[in-house]
């Protein structure tokens, strides 16, 4: 129990959780509008299915890319968090004015390649910062900050619109996330291992 405490005392465990949070956050809103989101853009729901299968394997593609560069790049895991994050950022104020399929097509891929590399980078960062021999409690005692954007996010998007007809103001809303994460980043000590 007291392993737990020292955990929370640490900043690392509010910055990290609350980082990783920002991008997972915006996975979600965007799985969840990505249907009707392209449907009010002209696009068939077999599109729509079509364009998410892009969204798919490029997350796949995302998490190679962790997995593979992650261990290269270990002292430089920020640079790496903060090159996925501006990627993500690019995807979304991308996908706030775009209309043909090429452009859609790399929002799209952008944007599951930055939010499936959190997925693997998650454990990733905090073993940087915490000891193999407690990862698991610091990986589970930070689940609970994905809760508030999983939970307000998608109805506050419905909200939105039902009163504009569109998505385009969530996408914008959305964007600020990762300039939040982006700022978290920068709060985030060095890693002392």
């Amino acid at each position: 129990q007291s392993v737990g405490k020292d955990i929370t005392r640490r900043a690392e465990f509010w910055l990290i959780g609350s980082l990783v949070a920002m991008p997972l956050g915006v996975m979600l809103v965007l799985a969840i509008c990505y249907p009707p989101l392209l449907v009010n853009r002209g696009f068939s729901a077999v599109q729509a299915g079509l364009f998410l299968s892009v969204a798919g394997a490029s997350g796949f593609c995302g998490k190679l890319f962790v997995a593979g560069f992650a261990d290269a790049v270990r002292q430089h895991t920020r640079w790496l968090v903060a090159f996925l994050l501006l990627v993500m950022l690019a995807g979304l104020l991308l996908l706030a004015t775009a209309q043909s399929t090429e452009r859609l097509v790399a929002c799209i891929a952008l944007l599951g390649f930055s939010g499936g590399s959190f997925l693997p980078l998650h454990p990733y960062i905090n073993s940087r910062y915490f000891s193999p021999d407690i990862i698991g409690r610091v990986n589970g005692g930070q689940s609970p900050f994905f809760l508030p954007l999983g939970l307000t996010a998608p109805p506050l998007a419905g909200y939105v619109f039902d009163q504009t007809g569109s998505y385009e103001l969530v996408i914008q809303g959305l964007a600020a996330l990762p300039l939040v994460g982006l700022v978290l980043l920068l709060c985030l000590p060095q890693p002392a291992r």
